[in-house]
């Protein structure tokens, strides 16, 4: 796997189209590794630092294991080619399955941080969370609580300064 160091602005339009098709947010505690698919967030700058500001709804392990260590990172494909291995990370939970032995997914190790990253992805963040913010249905609009919150299952929005952005230099490149 061939890697360069980008700018973590350089492939943001990429990063953006991205994330509601879905991207991989791997965490580890230990030897407790995770691996969840992602849809909500949005990248930019806050604090004069790069930030990646991701959606975990309270339920889910990688919620576990983030807030136990502060850092998580973000695997983006930029092609459909991983639709069925995101559709199955967000289907089983951690807890119960270990979703790195599913043949499709390549585990790989961050650059910065001791994380995994998925290899067969385009667009690499390794982040470690400056604050978070739980969503609460006093403060969120009536018609977002009612067709996204039916069973108030909130999401935790985690604002992680990005500390390392860089791509599969072999694939996107070229």
């Amino acid at each position: 796997m061939s890697l360069k160091k980008v700018e973590f602005n350089r492939y943001l339009k990429d990063a953006v189209e991205q994330l509601p098709k879905g991207a991989f947010l791997c965490t580890k505690d230990g030897d407790k590794e995770n691996v969840m698919a992602v849809g909500w967030g949005a990248f930019g700058s806050m604090w004069g630092r790069p930030l990646a500001m991701i959606a975990v709804r309270p339920s889910r392990y990688s919620r576990e294991l983030i807030d136990k260590t502060g850092v998580f990172t973000l695997s983006i494909p930029f092609n459909q080619s991983q639709k069925d291995t995101l559709n199955f990370c967000g289907s089983y939970s951690g807890r119960e399955k270990d979703k790195f032995a599913e043949p499709s997914l390549i585990k790989g190790k961050g650059q910065t941080l001791d994380l995994p990253v998925i290899e067969n992805c385009q667009l690499f963040y390794e982040c470690r969370v400056i604050t978070k913010q739980e969503f609460t249905p006093e403060k969120l609009d009536t018609a977002i609580k009612e067709m996204y919150y039916p069973h108030d299952d909130y999401h935790i929005v985690y604002y992680a300064e990005i500390l390392d952005s860089y791509i599969l230099e072999d694939d996107y490149l070229k």
